[in-house]
Parts: structure tokens; sequence; C-alpha cells
């Protein structure tokens, strides 16, 4: 059977999958190539409201004009897809700023009661209160919205008049917050949070409680978040499966952490950006996760992962919720007073030693497998977060292992003697250990200590040569 030869049905999600992952000129290109294939192709395509609904705005206008037809032809009420990026190079003809925002501020204002779906990204190049103001008409059918714009851009907070029932998925990129009225739909919010919009999009999150999905993104050179949304009552999304915490500062990130309370989280994923300074956290891991769980039985979970490089410690554990912590440190710009080095020395240690016991204390976490990645590689100058506890390594993992006795399978890659030589100096650390699994280099010294740790637990021992430079998967 010839293509043109299938039913039409069949044809139309052919061409649907054809052209969807195709973005502005290509998918351009490819639509229009539809109609030039043979005669049935060809009305089959012109019958198809899929391909002619999205749409680009910096298409040439007669372009614009001609999909928004086809899909009219095709469908008696055509939703809309469309994209706006008023930086766009592509196609758009030599004419004044001033000419093209307009005509993208008309497109808007008259069709916004037929979009289903809207990605805005609006440069300071093209502000205008024409097109700003064309986000203030109601939008019934809108189901996605994605809207980045800079901060030098004054947008109107309130947006599609209050009026986007259908609303179920929203990005937000920008310094301001924004209200479009009762989010009774919304399921998948994404937002960049910062000190200015904050409060804001905290009352947007409060008034959305079906939400499924949270992301909530660090601002670049951010101010920490105010102090005093601590205060406000916590905000229960009793629906909310996932919550990611994106490269945020560690004070604002541990300041909203305890403000939500998510009773069915399955997952959360939290990367925050320490910054090298001897001042406490005024809110440690452990508290922060305990407040957002809300967890008072132990959580089951078969595997805890950590992971120590230079700059980063990571921290993976599976179950319901999974938790990744990603913390990273950046070493400072200029070179730290010894005095107060010794204090930020143990800043980093006593936040590091929080991080990983964080699982055990406030989740009740009992893992039965504990996989432990050190970098062991020396560099000509240690990282600040190293150089902060490789005194203390022995003391560190004495205190983590401590905290994990249902620990009966333990994964070692890349790690020194620090673990084994606690493993053999403290019968009571892992009790229940019955396998040892060690990846490393070729180190004699460390082979042997491993060896003495089977004979006196009378476990099993799986020693692997690994390679320099070779991380080996668990």
């Amino acid at each position: 059977m010839l293509v043109d030869e299938l039913p039409t049905e069949i044809l139309h999600k052919i061409m649907k999958l054809a052209v969807e992952e195709l973005h502005q000129n290509k998918r351009l290109q490819a639509t229009l190539r539809l109609g030039l294939l043979n005669r049935r192709l060809r009305a089959v395509s012109l019958n198809c409201p899929d391909l002619w609904s999205t749409i680009y705005l910096p298409w040439p206008q007669e372009v614009v004009l001609l999909y928004l037809q086809r899909a009219r032809e095709s469908c008696q009420n055509p939703t809309l897809i469309i994209y706006l990026d008023t930086h766009s190079k592509h196609f758009r003809p030599k004419e004044k700023n001033t000419v093209r925002v307009g005509y993208y501020a008309s497109f808007l204002t008259q069709h916004m009661a037929s979009i289903k779906a809207l990605h805005v990204v609006i440069d300071p190049e093209h502000r205008s209160p024409l097109l700003a103001a064309a986000f203030t008409y109601p939008a019934p059918l809108l189901e996605i919205f994605d809207l980045n714009i800079t901060e030098k851009i004054h947008f109107s907070t309130e947006l599609f008049a209050k009026q986007a029932p259908k609303l179920r998925v929203a990005k937000f990129r920008s310094v301001h917050y924004f209200n479009f009225g009762p989010a009774i739909a919304l399921r998948d919010l994404n937002i960049r949070i910062d000190q200015q919009n904050a409060k804001g999009f905290l009352n947007m999150i409060a008034a959305a409680p079906g939400i499924e999905s949270l992301t909530l993104v660090g601002a670049e050179d951010p101010l920490p978040v105010s102090t005093h949304l601590q205060e406000r009552r916590p905000i229960v999304l009793s629906h909310c499966r996932s919550l990611t915490i994106q490269r945020m500062h560690w004070i604002s990130a541990r300041r909203l952490l305890p403000i939500l309370k998510l009773p069915s989280l399955e997952e959360l994923i939290y990367h925050e950006i320490q910054e090298i300074t001897a001042e406490d956290p005024a809110i440690a891991m452990e508290s922060a996760l305990r407040h957002i769980v809300d967890n008072t039985s132990a959580l089951p979970a078969s595997s805890l992962n950590i992971d120590l490089y230079m700059h980063r410690v990571n921290l993976s554990l599976d179950g319901t919720p999974s938790i990744r912590i990603t913390s990273d440190w950046p070493d400072p710009t200029s070179p730290v007073p010894p005095l107060l080095g010794n204090m930020i020395s143990r800043r980093i240690y006593t936040t590091l030693e929080n991080i990983l016991l964080a699982p055990a204390c406030a989740l009740h976490a009992q893992p039965e497998k504990l996989v432990i990645y050190t970098e062991t590689k020396q560099p000509e100058h240690n990282s600040v977060l190293t150089s902060s506890i490789r005194e203390d390594m022995k003391t560190l993992f004495r205190r983590v292992l401590g905290a994990y006795p249902s620990v009966k399978d333990l994964m070692l890659l890349r790690v020194l003697e620090d673990i084994p030589s606690v493993l053999l100096n403290n019968p009571d650390i892992l009790p229940n250990l019955s396998v040892l699994t060690s990846q490393n280099e070729h180190s004699p010294k460390l082979f042997e200590l491993e060896r003495q740790v089977e004979r006196a637990r009378k476990l099993r021992l799986h020693q692997f040569l690994v390679f320099p430079g070779i991380k080996n998967s668990a």
C-alpha cells in the first residue's frame, strides 16, 4: 500500500508526528512542503487542523494569516498554539519595532479567546504598553502559558482579566509576580523566585490547591528572600507529588522549604548554592525536610547514595518520597583570613553532616544499601569544601554510618582508608552489614584494610580494581 492510500485518520497522525518536534522555520518549511507531494496528500494536509493551528508570530504576517485561514477552514472553531519571541530574527521583515510590536499586540488581542497554548519571550527592545495590555484580555481556553520577560519591562500583575479557568500548566521567568484569578485547574507551576516576587508568587501557589508539580528556580545574583515569609501560615498542597528547588541560594531555599506542606509528595529534587561564610544556617536541612513532608513513620527506602566532589555534595534516596539533594560549594573569590577560615571550616563540616544525616533524622529513612563515592584526586589547590572535611573525615563517616544501622550492603567507590577504618574500629556501627563491595584504584594498604574488615565482621567482600578518571556505576 502506498502512503497516500492510507486512511485519512492515519495520515493526519503521521503528519502531526512529522512536525510536532519542529520549531519555527523548520516547521514552516515542513508544513508547506506537505502540500507539494501530490493532490491527495495536499487535500489531507489542508484538512488537518494540527498542522495549521501552531503559529509563530515572528513569521511574515502573510504567512501567519495563511495558517490562521487554513486552521479555520480545517476546523470550525480551532484552538491555537501561539509562539512569540520578540527577539527572534527568523523571517522578520525590515520594519520598525513599534510597528511589529503593534501587530503582535493586535493579534493577541483579537485571538486570545481562541488560544490554547501561549509561549512568550519579550526583550526590552520590544517593550510596549500595547503588548502588555494584550495579556489583560480573557483567555477562556488557555491551558498552557509560558512567559519570559526581563526586569526592565513593566507588566500588569493581573493577567487575562483573571479569567483563565482552564490554565493547567504555567511557567514564569520574571521579577514580577502574577495573578490570573482562581487557579483551580492549575496542575504544573514553574517559577523563578526571588526577593522581589516571592510574596506574590507564594500567594499564587496558595490559591492553586490542585498543584501536582511545583518547580521553584533561583534567580541569578539574588538577595535572599525575606525572613518575614516564615511568619506566614504554611501552604498546604495536598495533591502535590513533585517539588523541584533548582539552583537557588541556600538561604532562600531553606526559608522556602518549611513554608510548604506536601503530604502526598513522591519526589523532591533540591539544588542549593552555598555561600562560603561563617554564618550558620538559620534552618538546618533536617528541619526543612521534616516540615515539608511531616513524616512520623519510617520511610521505606532500599538504597542511599552519597557523592562527595570537590565543590558539590550529592545525596540520593529512593523510596516515597524519593529525595535528591545537591549542595554546591563554590570557592570564595578572595583569600579567607586564617581565623575566619577556621570558623568557615566548622560551619561547612556542620552543614555537610546535617545534610547527610537528614534522611535518617527527618524522614526516619533506614535503607538496606548504602553507596558512597568520594573524589580522591588530589588537586594542587584543595577546594574549601574538601579542605574543611578532610581532617575530620573519619569523624564525619562515623556519624553518617551510625545514623543508618539498617544497612546490609555497603558499596565504596574510590573511598580512601577512612570508612574501612571506621568499620574495623567500631564494631557497633552497621551491625547488620553482610556485604562490602569496594571499587578503587590500586592501593595495597586499602585492600588489606578491607580484608581485615572482612575477617573481623565475617562478611562477604568484593574488591574491584578501577582505572583513574572513571567512576564505576553502582
